[in-house]
């Protein structure tokens, strides 16, 4: 028992670094909806999540003036994307899918696609 729990573990290990490195990086919302309903951003207003091997950086900003950050860690787990604040017990989890350079998240409340910011070479 002890040796097929070990044989899961090392198969299970690679898919789980492979969806973190998918999403390492910065990423800027480009849309918010729930329903048929699409969420309408006052001009300027930029949203953006920056994510590396184990912490994050969640920044808004209104027209180029940072309005609200915060730091914490995440995880993945499957389909799932925890992530926690520094300093407190909140924590939210949302269904994450990466298509290209977009990834959609999903909660009850609604969606959110973010798209992959590029860095000029």
């Amino acid at each position: 028992m002890r040796r097929l729990l070990l044989v899961l573990a090392i198969i299970g290990l690679p898919s789980i670094a492979h969806a973190d490195a998918k999403l390492h990086g910065s990423w800027t919302l480009s849309k918010a909806w729930r329903g048929h309903q699409t969420a309408a951003f006052p001009p300027g207003l930029v949203v953006k999540v920056s994510l590396d091997a184990k912490k994050y950086v969640f920044s808004v900003y209104l027209k180029g003036e940072k309005m609200q950050s915060h730091k914490g860690t995440w995880r993945v787990r499957g389909n799932q994307v925890t992530f926690r604040q520094n300093g407190t017990r909140h924590q939210v989890t949302m269904t994450y899918k990466v298509k290209g350079n977009s990834v959609q998240v999903s909660r009850p409340a609604g969606h959110m696609l973010f798209t992959r910011l590029v860095r000029k070479r």
